[in-house]
């Protein structure tokens, strides 16, 4: 239980990282607000849709525990939602809605960022807090 908490921690936060750079990139400014509650209202319905599916599968069952077929219905929900990003255009290709072209970062490699890291810690060890 813990290593799968340890493990759901590290992908929530690449993928968070990643939806956060893809949602503030692709927009224009004047859009980035509404991109930013665009993706609040799908985070918090998926939620609400959780619950439904949680709710509707198991209405009316005694037992103290979900059933097998609430498992199986959040696994085929994931598999759908793993395919979603073979829809979305390349950052190279999007061209946004004024004409702009979206610019792709050069990524410094692994061992600046951790000396970065250990720099920003050994300057601001509040950081940890966060």
């Amino acid at each position: 239980m813990i290593c799968a908490g340890a493990v759901l921690g590290l992908c929530a936060g690449l993928l968070w990282t990643a939806q956060g750079s893809l949602m503030l990139s692709y927009a224009t400014e004047n859009q980035k607000g509404r991109m930013i509650a665009v993706f609040w209202s799908i985070f918090n319905a998926g939620g609400v849709i959780g619950a439904a599916v949680a709710a509707i599968l198991n209405h009316g069952s005694r037992e103290d525990q979900v059933s097998d077929a609430t498992y199986v219905g959040f696994l085929v929900l994931t598999a759908l939602g793993t395919f979603i990003p073979l829809f979305m255009m390349d950052p190279c290709k999007m061209v946004r809605t004024d004409g702009t072209r979206v610019g792709t970062p050069r990524h410094p490699s692994w061992r600046i960022e951790f000396y970065s890291l250990w720099i920003a810690l050994k300057t601001d060890p509040m950081i940890l807090l966060l």
